[in-house]
C-alpha cells in the first residue's frame, strides 16, 4: 500500500506499508490500514488543532489492526510528514523496508532501527526520526518485493543493487529514477516468476 496526501497547506503526508499474506483477506487488511491512515491523520488534526506526530499516528492505527485480528495478520508501516517550505521530513518506520536518501551527491540508507510491525502487540509506543530535505535532495521508498526479486537462478537483485542503479543516476527526475530501477530489476529476474509484489514511492525535493 501507498498513500500521498495533505494534512495541511504545505504539510505532505507520505506513506508506504506492506501487508503479509497474499489474496482477498490480506487485500481488505490493507484497505483497512490506508483507511485508518487518512482518517485518523486528518481527524486528529481536526480534533487536536495540531498536526500528530507520525509515531502518534502509527500507534493509533496499530491500536486498531490489533482488534479483531485472530489470525494475527500484520503489516509493515513507513510514515512521514513533510514540511514543503522547510523540507523538514519526520518519520516512523514500523518495521518497513529501510529508506533511502540520495543527498548532496552520496546514497545512503537510513537504517535507523525500526520500530515492529502493526497488528501483532498492543499498547506500543513508537520513535520518530527526522532530518532535512534539502533542494535536489531525493528519498526512495519500496516494498521488499524490489530486493527479493529473483532470476531463474533464484537470486535476489538485492538491495546492493538497487543503491548502485541509485548512485549511477544522480540527477533524474523522481520519476525517471523510479522507471530506471525497475527496469533495471526486471532485466535481471529476466521474465522469471515472481512471488511478491513491488511498490516505490520517490519524492524529489525541486526548490
Amino acid at each position: 500500500l501507498y498513500d500521498v496526501f495533505e494534512v495541511m497547506p504545505g504539510l505532505i503526508a507520505l506513506a508506504i506499508g506492506d501487508v503479509a499474506g497474499k489474496g482477498a483477506p490480506a487485500a481488505l487488511f490493507m484497505a483497512r490500514t490506508r483507511s485508518l491512515l487518512r482518517a485518523g491523520t486528518l481527524q486528529f488534526h481536526a480534533i487536536s488543532g495540531r498536526v500528530p506526530l507520525p509515531s502518534e499516528i502509527v500507534a493509533l492505527i496499530n491500536e486498531e489492526l490489533c482488534k479483531n485480528n485472530p489470525n494475527s495478520r500484520f503489516v509493515t508501516l513507513f510514515l512521514a510528514f513533510l514540511d514543503v517550505a522547510t523540507g523538514r521530513l519526520v518519520y516512523c518506520n514500523a518495521g518497513h523496508v529501510y529508506p533511502i536518501l540520495t543527498s548532496g551527491g552520496t546514497v545512503t540508507e537510513m537504517s535507523a532501527a525500526p520500530d515492529p510491525a502493526l497488528g501483532i502487540i498492543e499498547a506500543l509506543a513508537f520513535n520518530d526520526h527526522d532530518f532535512i530535505l534539502a533542494e535536489g535532495d531525493c528519498l526512495f521508498l519500496t516494498s521488499d518485493g524490489l530486493s527479493d526479486m529473483q532470476n531463474a537462478d533464484q537470486e535476489q537483485f538485492g538491495t546492493d543493487s538497487i543503491l548502485a542503479e541509485i548512485t549511477e543516476n544522480p540527477g533524474v527526475s523522481a520519476a525517471n529514477l523510479a522507471r530506471g530501477v525497475l527496469a533495471k530489476a526486471y532485466a535481471f529476474a529476466n521474465g522469471a516468476p515472481q512471488f511478491d509484489d513491488i511498490t516505490l514511492l520517490v519524492v524529489k525535493r525541486l526548490r
